[in-house]
């Protein structure tokens, strides 16, 4: 059970400073074909070149964090001792609430344009999640106790938690149908699991205050937490650790798929789902069930920051009827859609509007961006934007490319206003790295989105073959 106490810790201590929405990148989707990790986001963009080059963490590394609470919101000082502010916390929670904190990795990326119309890459990412959902209603309970629940009933049906770190291994394939204006794009992906910690969907469960003892009355039905990875970090040597993150039995399959449709000389639309598939979890497994039980909890005290782990355990851990077992088991992908349209004012600006929904747990969340970009010259490509994700309001975001012949910089922000004071930071979404692109003067993107060729335009253009004309025989004329 100890164990068990642990996680939790790690995930609440991880998810305090992070009541936020899943992944953003809006500003970085809307550079669409600029860089080639617009493939990420939608299969079908490409940039125009013939070779795309990324190396092991030069080429992406993408970062976001976002809260409703700063350190200083959460943490305080009382007679020269720092404690956890947890009725100022608890005032910030809204009716529902979503923790994450992700990261993204690019480790490899080779990318060939074969011709015009097709293209081929090779990728490895690693991708970090932490994530959780809880109601206001259940935070309160945890740091206040059940004082202001009397007569109420809270419902944990909704509670969810997810943390995963995973390498994806793929290919993709490019094509674009010029007679179609149509630009398509796949990927399929292998997934090796290196951890996982993670609630089962099936849990419900209910808590009522009793009118005679004022203590709460929990009910818990289906509720199931399985790890995989756990042990073999906690207690594994360097060399079983090592073993197990270059390949293991934890394994999976993923596929992205995207489209995008040039309508008129200036409208196009794009759409993509990606990460759709699964992992499933051998190495190592564990399952801690939690039969069917009623228990009663009187609330938990917390001041001192230290004390935080030994007070949950001493508040829940002996309450729990609890079950271990070693089953494999399965876990889904999270996985994201964009839908977007793009209004090219003029060969070297566009407006692009995005929706995008990230589903997190059999839950969905919705991002909402609009943007401009701009290209000058050859050399810089900017989009600035306003994006709305949830639980939060309007934010600017900020991406830019800068390209000096086959070198290329990138980076991309969603979330800009608030970034000066770190102590009062509640919000950070950050995408940067260098790619090498070649080949960029010799052949077109063959994109929808390129409003300075249209499809088939060449420096010299065929003449169509003409119907031959009739030869007539000549007449002579006789002398009279």
């Amino acid at each position: 059970m100890n164990r068990v106490v642990n996680i939790l810790c790690f995930i609440l201590l991880l998810s305090v400073p992070a009541i936020v929405k899943g992944q953003s990148g809006i500003s970085m989707y809307h550079l669409q074909n600029t860089t080639f990790q617009g493939n990420n986001f939608n299969p079908s963009f490409i940039p125009e070149g013939k070779l795309f080059l990324g190396l092991p963490l030069l080429s992406g590394i993408a970062l976001d964090y976002n809260s409703r609470a700063s350190y200083n919101d959460i943490v305080i000082k009382e007679n020269g001792r720092k404690i956890w502010n947890t009725e100022g916390f608890a005032s910030l929670m809204k009716k529902r609430n979503y923790v994450s904190l992700e990261a993204d990795i690019s480790t490899f990326y080779l990318g060939v344009r074969a011709n015009e119309t097709t293209a081929f890459s090779l990728f490895v990412n690693e991708k970090m999640a932490g994530r959780a959902f809880g109601s206001k209603d259940i935070i309160t309970l945890a740091l206040e106790g059940n004082a202001g629940f009397i007569g109420k009933e809270i419902d944990f049906s909704k509670v969810a938690v997810d943390a995963r770190y995973y390498r994806e291994i793929g290919i993709g394939y490019w094509k674009h149908l010029p007679k179609k204006k149509l630009s398509m794009g796949v990927r399929v992906k292998y997934l090796i699991g290196i951890f996982n910690a993670s609630s089962d969907n099936n849990f419900d469960g209910k808590a009522t205050l009793s009118d005679d003892n004022f203590n709460m009355a929990f009910n818990f039905k289906n509720a199931t937490f399985n790890t995989s990875g756990v042990d073999l970090f906690s207690d594994g040597s360097s060399a079983d650790i090592q073993s197990h993150m270059i390949g293991n039995g934890n394994t999976g399959f993923g596929i992205d798929l995207g489209a995008n449709w040039k309508i008129t000389k200036e409208l196009s639309a794009a759409v993509a789902w990606n990460d759709i598939g699964f992992i499933n979890w051998k190495v190592d497994p564990k399952n801690y069930t939690l039969q069917d039980t009623t228990f009663n909890y009187g609330g938990l005290i917390l001041k001192d920051i230290e004390d935080f782990q030994q007070s949950l355990e001493d508040s829940i851990s002996e309450r729990f009827q609890r079950h271990e077992t070693t089953n494999p088991y399965k876990t889904a992908l999270n996985s994201r859609f964009y839908s977007s349209l793009s209004y090219k004012i003029d060969p070297k600006s566009t407006l692009t509007a995005t929706i995008a929904n990230h589903g997190v747990s059999r839950r969905l969340r919705m991002l909402y961006g609009v943007g401009y970009s701009r290209k000058f010259g050859k050399v810089l490509t900017v989009s600035g934007n306003v994006v709305k994700s949830p639980q939060r309001g309007l934010n600017l975001g900020l991406a830019y490319a800068i390209d000096l012949g086959s070198f290329q910089y990138y980076m991309a922000s969603d979330k800009l206003l608030g970034v000066a004071d770190a102590t009062n930071l509640s919000a950070m979404d950050i995408r940067f790295g260098i790619n090498f692109i070649f080949g960029r003067n010799k052949v077109s993107s063959g994109n929808p989105e390129d409003g300075n060729k249209q499809d088939g335009e060449k420096i010299y253009q065929k003449i169509p073959l003409q119907k031959p004309r009739e030869i007539y025989e000549k007449k002579t004329f006789q002398e009279y």
